[in-house]
């Protein structure tokens, strides 16, 4: 990683100001689109466990007659029986659903949480690989920028002690 940040920042380096300025804004935007899947990746995340802990009580509900209280609204509730309850119908994505056993179905959503995880954490180190080279860019486009800053201040100096009115004896 040493060879690859020192090769990174001499790259850097041979850039323009505003070539440093164009590429982190789209690093910076690259970044936020990444907090976003994130987001997305999360709330799937929260989906899935709740289909699993779902399908925990629907097998718990099989044991106990079939009995349950069947939601109508946000705040609605009303007595019922499941019929046939050892098959759910499991959203593939899509628009594609499927009947599956309740073994069947937490196993599905076992494995779409297990990929989630991979994909999250491959996502976690793009992120962390672009927030370093984001730092680097910013370094270095600081230092060009300081050393614009400087080369306008020496430069504004020098003309200031060459100019005919400026006397460098006499205190004003």
């Amino acid at each position: 990683m040493n060879d690859n940040t020192e090769d990174l920042r001499s790259e850097l380096k041979g850039l323009s100001a505003e070539q440093l300025h164009d590429l982190r804004d789209t690093i910076e935007e690259e970044l936020e689109c990444l907090e976003q899947y994130s987001e997305y990746w999360n709330e799937f995340n929260a989906k899935y466990k709740a289909s699993i802990d779902s399908l925990d009580m629907l097998s718990k509900i099989n044991a106990n007659e079939n009995s349950t209280m069947i939601k109508l609204g946000h705040h609605v509730f009303t007595p019922g029986r499941l019929i046939k309850s050892n098959k759910v119908l499991v959203y593939l994505g899509d628009g594609y659903y499927a009947k599956m056993s309740l073994e069947d179905a937490k196993t599905f959503f076992q494995r779409k949480t297990e990929d989630l995880l991979k994909d999250m954490k491959e996502y976690e180190d793009g992120n962390s690989n672009k927030q370093y080279i984001f730092m680097l860019l910013q370094e270095t486009l600081d230092s060009k920028i300081r050393e614009q800053v400087d080369t306008l201040f020496d430069g504004s100096q020098s003309q200031l002690l060459s100019s005919p009115n400026h006397d460098s004896a006499s205190p004003e």
